[in-house]
């Protein structure tokens, strides 16, 4: 039997989500975001073996690292950087209009997103905008199905190495052709 507390304690909300019972927008949004993964997609079980596959791809070692340093928010973006306190500024060195974090640089910047307005997944990336890498990532793996990752993987490369030379050595490099190289 359930007693009933008939004293003067009021009602207290409790959100069960954190083990404090309290509400941070922080929670609210990871919660909100992986609704929408688990909406978007049929079996969320596969995101178990996301790691597994992703060292068992067929591409270069330093491509697996550099994907695993991608889900980790392990590039040094300026963003990164900043935080680190090796760099000042922030602004993206190819469109100037945001600030450079990973995954402006790889999927939201003008030159990746000219790049993967080329390929059949578009509509499926840009249903992820606001995500973190790695749930843009496992979001591909799970709604999409791809039959060849190593094309995403290749082309997260290929794109991040044409950053790197607008950063490091000042230069640009086209990336419209990233696609068919791949």
């Amino acid at each position: 039997m359930i007693p009933i507390d008939l004293g003067r304690s009021a009602d207290k909300l409790l959100w069960h989500f954190d083990k404090k019972g309290t509400y941070e927008v922080k929670s609210g949004y990871r919660i909100a975001m992986n609704e929408k993964i688990v909406e978007a997609c049929s079996d969320p079980s596969v995101n178990q073996n996301w790691w597994s596959r992703l060292w068992s791809l067929n591409v270069p070692p330093k491509v697996k690292i550099f994907i695993w340093r991608l889900c980790n928010n392990a590039l040094p973006s300026l963003s990164n950087l900043c935080w680190r306190k090796v760099v000042r500024e922030v602004s993206c060195p190819r469109c100037g209009l945001a600030v450079e974090i990973v995954g402006h640089a790889v999927w939201w910047c003008s030159n990746p997103t000219e790049v993967w307005a080329s390929t059949s997944f578009w509509g499926t990336i840009a249903s992820f905008h606001g995500l973190s890498c790695d749930e843009v990532l496992r979001g591909l793996a799970v709604c999409l199905k791809i039959e060849a990752p190593e094309s995403v993987c290749m082309i997260l490369w290929g794109i991040w190495q044409a950053r790197n030379n607008v950063v490091h050595k000042r230069k640009d490099h086209p990336v419209v052709g990233l696609v068919e190289g791949v």
